[in-house]
């Protein structure tokens, strides 16, 4: 199998967040600071997006900006990618994540997730005149993926040998790939399909299968288990007040999906 590597910005990035502006260890030092520097994907609808006063909204944005009431601090949002997510943690530029993160083993070797707040189904999107059920279908096709993503770590390992996996930076530039005849489908979380199908209904595109269910939850640096725990218990909460159920009534459109607990 080919893997073609689009050109990006992620090492330049990663380069740049090298200072330690956000660096907090603790609850307590974030409640001294009196705010949370949290990482968003301010890209991908309904999670993230800008609403029309260019203010963070969305499922994600919800979550995080209740992380502040409860924590009784504000919030500082800053934007990050698919690529971008953990680098931003890991170089103190922020103090969590709260990106749809999805978990994986790769992954928790490099950060620590909270109990999961939500879960998306992982699906293959492609115009409605390719035949394709399953990924075994996939074969000579060029699937469009973001880099280093649970679309891209879901379905690589499904692909054929002759099927291309080409990555991009994030869903939004895949998805234009997929108009332009760049790819030939798409891997993608299934809220963000289905906006993107009736954005763009003259296409003809549709959701072809489902890879995986990925549930996803916040991201917090190893090692401080403070702020772990504070996350954990405030997932919690947020599902036994029913206030998680209702963040994703208004933005996913279906009660909150049964989630795994530890």
């Amino acid at each position: 199998m080919k893997i073609f590597f689009k050109p990006f910005a992620a090492a330049l990035v990663a380069m740049a967040l090298l200072s330690s502006g956000a660096y907090a260890q603790t609850v307590e030092a974030i409640q001294k600071r009196g705010k949370i520097v949290i990482g968003m994907d301010q890209t991908i609808p309904p999670y993230g997006l800008l609403d029309e006063k260019r203010e963070p909204a969305g499922y994600d944005a919800d979550v995080a900006r209740a992380i502040g009431k409860g924590l009784g601090v504000q919030v500082e949002f800053v934007q990050v990618a698919g690529p971008t997510r953990i680098p931003a943690l890991l170089t103190n530029q922020v103090d969590i994540v709260v990106a749809t993160l999805g978990m994986s083993p790769e992954r928790a070797n490099q950060v620590w997730f909270s109990m999961p707040y939500g879960s998306v189904d992982v699906v293959f999107i492609s115009k409605a005149a390719n035949k394709i059920a399953n990924a075994g279908d996939t074969g000579g096709k060029r699937i469009g993926v973001v880099r280093g993503g649970i679309q891209d770590t879901s379905f690589t390992p499904l692909a054929p040998k002759n099927a291309t996996i080409v990555r991009f930076d994030d869903d939004a530039t895949v998805g234009q790939a997929l108009l332009a005849g760049q790819v030939d489908a798409v891997v993608t979380a299934s809220q963000w399909a289905a906006e993107f199908i009736k954005r763009n209904a003259a296409a003809k595109i549709e959701v072809k299968f489902t890879v995986r269910q990925s549930p996803y939850g916040i991201g917090v640096r190893k090692g401080e288990i403070d702020i772990l725990q504070w996350m954990n218990q405030f997932v919690a909460f947020m599902k036994i007040t029913g206030e998680l159920d209702q963040i994703s009534r208004r933005w996913i459109g279906t009660p909150l999906t049964n989630l795994p607990v530890w």
